[in-house]
């Protein structure tokens, strides 16, 4: 695996525990050699994470928006940036450079954009695997959403198996890798 792109919030929550797991995240990715492909912002987790890589020798991959990046959000120094048009732009260029997503704790941009790049997979437009960081069961509502989801029948069992959820960044890393 040679790069992951991680979505998550643009604020840092109100648990310190959150930007922790972002620092965590960060860590393991530059102890295995992944790099990071992110939104581009220098704000929030986002900014945080971007951040950690970079401060540890780490390779990280901004891509932002122009509208984004007029409005003062911009990357964070030492990356490789990549400017474009607009958001549909930014997700499909983010998701041509990584090989598997990963959603840390965020909002509706956050689950936005893992949920596009799941469904990406679901429909088979790329076989990339897809996973939660579940930092202090952050995602523990959603996760019994989509457990109701399925058995009301608009998701298919087999198919919430294409999400992998972990709580610890290395687990979710290696269980990530046994899907590629």
């Amino acid at each position: 695996m040679r790069n992951i792109v991680v979505y998550c919030g643009a604020n840092m929550g109100l648990d310190p525990v959150y930007a922790v797991g972002a620092r965590d995240f960060a860590s393991e990715l530059v102890s295995q050699n992944i790099g990071l492909v992110y939104g581009g912002g220098n704000r929030g987790l986002m900014g945080l994470i971007a951040t950690a890589v970079v401060a540890s020798g780490g390779k990280v991959t901004a891509v932002i928006p122009e509208h984004i990046n007029n409005m003062g959000a911009g990357y964070v120094d030492g990356c490789e940036f990549h400017l474009v048009a607009d958001m549909h732009a930014r997700k499909k260029k983010m998701a041509d450079l990584a090989d598997a997503a990963v959603a840390l704790p965020g909002g509706y941009g956050t689950l936005e954009e893992i949920f596009e790049f799941l469904t990406w997979t679901q429909l088979k437009i790329h076989r990339k695997p897809c996973g939660l960081l579940n930092t202090a069961n952050y995602y523990n509502d959603l996760i019994r959403f989509l457990y109701r989801s399925s058995v009301e029948g608009f998701i298919p069992f087999d198919n919430l198996g294409l999400l992998t959820i972990e709580d610890q960044p290395n687990k979710l890393i290696e269980a990530l890798r046994r899907r590629l």
